[in-house]
């Protein structure tokens, strides 16, 4: 069937495309461009804002984490059991029997201070000038015979090298209470604790034991001479180790026997800011008779710097602090009731999108944690935050 002559024209007409012009192909482009960096500087922002978010959430909870560690070990700080009246039997003249640390004085610590300048309340300072090689680092405690000694520390005076410049320490000494049982106490030539059977105390050798009567009425301080390993038996010997137990003649206060005995193991933690290779963090070192050897401890990472002020009662004020000082105005430590403490936290990578040139107040102490001076414009891009606690020493306020 032939197509019909009007059929045939119309369909001659038509015109088909052929492809695009140049000019429409870059046009084309141009929009897909357009929209493509659209949805990548989304997706940057996005993520940026993330990872913002994610870092910023990371050092609260660090900061969380640290404040709750310093008001549980504050509140605890002095506690030795139910018994106030013990029986000491540590040796008073051995090398490691210090008063700071198995006296009455559950809380003191050390100052910083240079060459460039202090730390102290109303002082600025620059924590990368003290990176300086010419800058000679030292922390104070107080005047002559209200210090605590440098040997309390491990290796002395040399343990300053692990501690951050420009960062207070602290020591803070507690008991922990261990519920294991106590059947008796051993009264014969090789005095001890008896334990139920298959039970250890998990306190090592060297360390400090305090065990307390049922009835709250007795108790008796010593130094474990075994190992945690050697059985359900916990030895004071006399004449091992430091400060080591005084003579076996002196028996214990009681036989313990009732079944309700408490033992507490009695610890000092020392805090402080070191530097390490992913930055400086907030640490912790167990010192004391029987810590030989004991690693580091990391608190929680990202922390710069910390003040610490103590809460003193003088004048007769009946255990309510009236002022705040540094650890070097401290004249007795006994009348320390509580302390205050501050620390700059960043984030662990640079993640802030704008340079930070701030500086920060720490308990009256201006710190310029980028800066050398407060015309630097050597920023960085880290996000920092200063937490702030005050916490009371319960068993000194009681």
């Amino acid at each position: 069937m032939m197509p019909s002559p009007r059929s045939f024209k119309a369909t001659l007409g038509r015109r088909y495309q052929q492809g695009l012009s140049l000019l429409e192909v870059m046009v084309a482009m141009g929009i897909g461009l357009l929209l493509i960096a659209g949805v990548t500087q989304l997706f940057i922002g996005s993520n940026q804002n993330f990872v913002v978010k994610e870092s910023v959430s990371r050092m609260q909870e660090d900061v969380r984490f640290a404040m709750d560690q310093f008001q549980r070990d504050m509140r605890m700080a002095g506690f030795r059991g139910c018994t106030r009246d013990l029986t000491d039997h540590l040796n008073p003249a051995g090398t490691q029997f210090e008063e700071f640390l198995l006296g009455s004085t559950p809380v003191f610590g050390w100052e910083y201070s240079s060459t460039s300048g202090g730390s102290n309340p109303g002082s600025q300072l620059r924590l990368r000038a003290l990176e300086a090689d010419s800058v000679t680092h030292s922390w104070g405690a107080g005047p002559v015979g209200a210090a605590p000694s440098l040997a309390i520390l491990p290796g002395g005076a040399a343990f300053f090298a692990n501690v951050q410049p420009g960062s207070d320490m602290f020591v803070v000494s507690l008991g922990e209470v261990h519920n294991v049982p106590v059947t008796g106490a051993n009264l014969a030539v090789n005095p001890g604790l008896n334990l139920a059977a298959g039970s250890q105390l998990p306190v090592t050798q060297g360390g400090i034991v305090i065990v307390n009567s049922g009835d709250c009425a007795t108790a008796d301080r010593f130094q474990r001479t075994n190992e945690p390993g050697d059985g359900n038996f916990v030895a004071r010997a006399n004449g091992f180790g430091n400060p080591s137990n005084q003579a076996t003649t002196n028996l214990f206060s009681t036989n313990y026997d009732d079944g309700n005995a408490t033992l507490v193991e009695y610890r000092s933690w020392l805090y402080f800011i070191r530097p390490t290779a992913e930055g400086p963090e907030l640490a912790r070192r167990q010192i004391g008779p029987g810590t030989a050897g004991l690693p580091i401890e990391t608190v929680v990472q990202g922390v710069e710097n910390m003040q610490v002020l103590y809460g003193v009662s003088t004048g007769g004020l009946n255990n309510r602090v009236n002022q705040y000082v540094t650890a070097e105005d401290v004249t007795d430590w006994g009348d320390v009731m509580s302390l205050r403490i501050a620390l700059l936290l960043r984030t662990m990578d640079p993640v802030n999108p704008d340079t930070n040139f701030r500086s920060y107040n720490l308990l009256g102490t201006e710190i310029f944690p980028s800066g050398v001076t407060r015309d630097d414009v050597d920023g960085d891009r880290f996000i920092r935050l200063v937490a702030t606690t005050t916490v009371g020493l319960r068993n000194k306020l009681e």
